[in-house]
């Protein structure tokens, strides 16, 4: 934000002042409006984005501090600084009191009224940039797509999001478990209180049930998400005593720190998340019977990427805009061949490995927009072995390798072609209907 951008508004039934004040800002580089008294100046207020207001007290019919009182009346939405030349302590204490930033008495001196200038200017930067950050720590969570899959995800998570009960999300490393529990915090009730991540593998197995619950001295993360989400990563880390208090907690609505005599009352939404299914943990003696009996009624299983292959493009657009906004990283976008291919890559990482990628790309690629070629040099970097090597396996029965290994060739063919079918039958030397036939039996999708 420069000074181009601030926009001051100067309210003066006196020209001489409205004059000199509008020259001496401007030549300091502010925007600058003038009124000749409190309709004007309403008027300017209401209808253009003002940064802050030098306010006459004493002006004929309404006076400046009656304007303020209105202003306030409908919620402040600029800084005021008033001026005045029969100013008292009480006034200057009431248009304090009304939400005034300063005070300047008549005759004004320049030197003190460019400092309060510059002070309002640099104040309402350092809040505009506390905003900026605010937004890149808790940016909004967003669910991109249109398919049957995130579709019927949206309407599951809309259906439990202000139930009390807790919800297990199920899923393969890199499908966006905390993502959607942070979706589902977001599009609750507790929106605007805390949503505390608890990393059950990177604590100590003797330590889990202070960190969590805390003791007598200490709170725990659980005190920390109060009226919140506690949002457990990977349940068959928690140790049985951390379990047991989890199900304890579950089934009476409260739990003992230190087994003290005072019970304990969080009032806290618990989500928990396994990549693995709960009834193999289960079978496994990883899981509790009686934890898995409290969480086992609202299991929220997260779509592999493949399941969703037709949202690729509007999700790679999303993470590239995401990238500029909040990262600062260069507009790049991928030609229509790339994105053809990157809808029917296999994705083995899910969408972090394709958030990865996207970062990656905008950082490294050469031109604006992405080619193919280059699409696979970067997905290569990633991989131990070329991206088409990687598909297929010798160890593979043959039947399975040879499915592989077609997917793969079809996959990139379809791209070099850019989806054409009828480039595509002439390169592979295949009848247009017997290629329809094998591409579905691939599960390749086409346009």
């Amino acid at each position: 934000m420069n000074p181009q951008q601030f926009h001051i508004l100067v309210v003066d039934d006196e020209g001489d002042i409205t004059d000199l004040l509008q020259d001496i800002l401007e030549d300091e580089g502010y925007q600058v409006s003038v009124a000749a008294n409190a309709e004007q100046a309403h008027k300017i207020y209401l209808n253009q984005p003002i940064d802050l207001v030098l306010l006459d007290i004493w002006m004929p019919e309404e006076d400046g501090l009656s304007l303020l009182k209105r202003w306030c009346e409908d919620g402040l939405k600029s800084q005021v600084v008033m001026m005045s030349g029969h100013g008292t302590i009480e006034t200057a204490v009431q248009a304090t009191k009304l939400g005034a930033y300063d005070f300047i008495e008549k005759p004004i001196s320049m030197a003190k009224l460019m400092i309060s200038v510059e002070n309002v200017f640099h104040k309402i930067k350092l809040e505009k940039r506390h905003k900026e950050l605010i937004k890149q720590m808790n940016p909004e969570i967003q669910i991109i797509g249109k398919s049957a899959a995130i579709s019927q995800l949206k309407l599951q998570l809309a259906q439990i999001a202000d139930k009390s009960l807790p919800v297990c999300f199920l899923g393969r490393p890199g499908v966006g478990k905390t993502y959607y529990a942070r979706y589902l915090h977001q599009i609750s009730g507790r929106a605007h209180e805390p949503f505390i991540v608890v990393n059950a593998s990177a604590l100590a197995h003797e330590q889990q049930i202070e960190a969590i619950f805390g003791n007598t001295k200490q709170d725990g993360l659980m005190q920390t998400a109060e009226n919140g989400t506690l949002f457990i990563d990977e349940i068959a880390d928690l140790n049985k005593e951390t379990q047991a208090m989890f199900s304890q907690l579950i089934e009476q609505g409260h739990h003992r720190q230190n087994n003290q005599s005072n019970l304990i009352n969080p009032n806290v939404r618990l989500c928990f998340a396994s990549q693995y299914h709960l009834n193999e943990l289960l079978d496994n003696e990883e899981l509790l019977a009686d934890l898995y009996y409290c969480i086992q009624t609202l299991m929220i299983q997260i779509p592999e990427l493949k399941e969703y292959q037709d949202d690729i493009p509007e999700i790679i657009s999303h993470y590239v805009f995401h990238f500029v906004d909040y990262d600062n990283l260069p507009y790049r976008h991928f030609s229509m061949q790339a994105l053809n291919f990157l809808r029917q890559y296999r994705w083995p990482g899910n969408v972090r490995e394709l958030r990865n990628f996207i970062q990656r790309a905008l950082v490294m690629a050469k031109d604006n927009e992405i080619s193919l070629q280059e699409t696979e040099e970067l997905l290569a970097m990633s991989n131990t072995q070329p991206a088409d090597e990687a598909l297929v396996s010798i160890d593979l029965p043959i039947r399975e390798a040879r499915e592989r290994f077609e997917k793969a060739y079809f996959v990139k063919q379809l791209a070099y072609c850019d989806g054409n079918i009828a480039k595509l039958a002439e390169r592979a030397g295949l009848e247009r209907t017997n290629l329809y036939r094998k591409l579905k039996s691939l599960g390749i999708q086409y346009k």
